[in-house]
């Protein structure tokens, strides 16, 4: 056991160390410090497999850190704000059971999953099935209670309870999965069932808790509480099935067949890489009903030239995608602005309370705005519907047409993501007006204009990051770390904003200036860069 996890750290640390260095020497500058030769040269080698290695772990870390702040500390403060009967501590408890304990028991669980490392420890290397998985759920396991303890104490202490119930729900949970691993492991036995593959099984088993742990909160209620969850026998329990999953998982005998399964990289039913690869595809292909008679005339944008007409052409034939989501949106908006009509009728308290919270939230329309603008997606579909094949050509990579290109795109993409942001802002002024309140004109107006600038923002931001990262291989799969390090950033940043309080004029200067310096950095990296990034992978 001791030898296969060896192999197996030994295997992944090697893969990582050349990951590392290949993206290194795409760092402008500083990547030319590291030549090829490195990739034979052994002390080196472990070095550089030392870096990634710790980085690995504090990512693992923090990735904790960050999930509880996403999904359970920031819910918890806002449903608070709204309903301040709630008990934080006893949301927080609520929470944690239906999304760690009941819906991570099918989202979280990969022991039958397709993975290449899978793939080369025990089809390539030779490693024993039941020791390759045995190995991989130690290390997990144990990284996984070590990893979450820190996080669920901070958090703990953070949402007024004791520092120890953080431990007991890392000692609960990490026995409870060991628990629903064998659970997978024996329907896959009796039954031949992957059960986070089925999806009649697993999206119900997923979505359901997922609701049940926001939605009666929401309603000021909590389902599960403290007095259930942090008490002696509930722990009991846990701990006892742990040990049952355990011995289950420790004397099962069809490890063999199990990864068998995951390692048919060739059988589509279980290639999790194919299977999400071909969804990317299906998300902006192009459908027969795009093609109408309208679309396809000659007579459109007769007046147009060059660039200007192949992006008209794009953009016209590519409505229903790069529309949907927006529409998606705007619906979702005037859903709100509906709410907010029906609590007027009912409450003009509420009202009042909603408005002058509105026009004073610029920093948590930051945060909005991130999540409103089409980014990823759209560009998917530039590039699958036509750069993949554009990009095969010499003149379409020229610095002076791809800047160009950008720029058209830039005009297209900004009005697109400017709808949301209008509907939004029509929704706030409404909001204000039937709610009575007296406010300052020009703090409005500034709310208003910065929401706009939010959009324009984001737009440049998606755009920028797809010229300059160019991150889509032909699969659709995004594979270059730098544009998740920028991506992540930003969302950090967009998050810090959430928490900001300070004068709107401040922040909308400031949000200004940081909208107009992005756009020409944005041009000038393009320019300047883009020629040798954008590129077919």
């Amino acid at each position: 056991m001791i030898h296969t996890i060896k192999c197996i750290f030994n295997i992944k640390a090697s893969i990582g160390a050349n990951k590392f260095l290949y993206y290194f020497q795409k760092i402008p500058f500083i990547g030319k410090l590291l030549r090829d030769n490195y990739y034979s040269e052994v002390e080196a080698k472990k070095v550089f497999t030392f870096i990634v290695m710790i980085g690995k772990y504090t990512i693992s870390l923090l990735q904790k850190f960050l999930y509880l702040a996403i999904v359970v500390y920031l819910p918890i403060r806002l449903m608070t704000e709204a309903l301040p009967t709630l008990n934080q501590t006893e949301l927080f408890i609520h929470i944690m059971f239906f999304l760690s304990f009941i819906a991570a028991s099918f989202s979280a669980v990969d022991v039958l999953d397709p993975k290449m490392i899978k793939y080369i420890c025990v089809r390539l290397m030779g490693i024993s099935p039941k020791y390759y998985v045995l190995s991989t759920l130690l290390l997990k396991y144990v990284s996984f209670f070590i990893f979450y303890t820190p996080a669920l104490i901070m958090f703990s202490i953070l949402l007024g309870a004791p520092f120890w119930w953080g431990i007991i729900l890392s000692i609960t949970i990490t026995s409870f999965r060991l628990f629903i691993v064998s659970l997978h492991l024996y329907f896959f036995d009796k039954a031949g069932i992957v059960l986070n593959k089925n999806y009649y099984i697993s999206l119900p088993g997923a979505l359901i808790p997922l609701a049940l742990a926001y939605c009666p909160a929401i309603l000021g209620k909590t389902l599960i509480n403290s007095t259930f969850l942090i008490s002696f026998p509930f722990v009991l329990i846990s701990i006892g099935l742990g040990l049952i999953g355990i011995n289950y998982i420790s004397s099962y005998n069809k490890y063999k067949d199990a990864v068998e399964l995951a390692t048919k990289l060739d059988n589509p039913i279980y290639n999790t890489k194919r299977i999400m690869s071909e969804s990317r595809f299906a998300d902006v292909k192009m459908k027969d009903k795009d093609f109408t008679q309208d679309v396809l005339s000659s007579t459109n944008f007769s007046n147009e030239t060059g660039y200007n007409y192949l992006n008209k052409i794009f953009f016209a034939r590519h409505k229903r995608l790069l529309y949907k989501p927006v529409v998606m949106r705007i619906v979702v908006i005037c859903a709100a602005i509906v709410a907010g009509i029906i609590t007027r009728i009912v409450s003009q308290d509420a009202t009042i309370e909603a408005a002058n919270y509105l026009i004073k939230s610029l920093p948590v329309f930051v945060f909005i705005m991130y999540f409103c603008s089409s980014g990823e997606k759209l560009n998917r579909a530039m590039f699958y519907n036509c750069d993949i094949s554009l990009l095969r050509y010499a003149f379409y990579r020229n610095k002076s047409i791809i800047l160009l290109n950008f720029k058209i795109r830039l005009k297209e993409v900004v009005s697109i993501n400017l709808l949301p942001a209008i509907f939004i802002d029509a929704g706030i002024v409404l909001m204000i007006l039937i709610s009575g309140i007296e406010y300052d004109f020009i703090q409005l107006v500034i709310l208003l204009l910065s929401i706009l600038c939010l959009s324009i923002f984001f737009s440049v931001h998606h755009l920028f990051m797809y010229y300059i990262f160019q991150p889509f291989t032909i699969e659709l799969n995004i594979k270059n770390p730098f544009y998740h390090i920028v991506n992540t950033i930003v969302y950090m940043i967009c998050y810090v904003c959430f928490q900001v309080e300070t004068a709107p004029a401040l922040f909308s200067i400031v949000l200004l200036i940081a909208t107009i310096s992005y756009i020409i950095t944005a041009l000038l990296l393009v320019s300047k860069f883009s020629y040798k990034t954008f590129r077919v992978k």
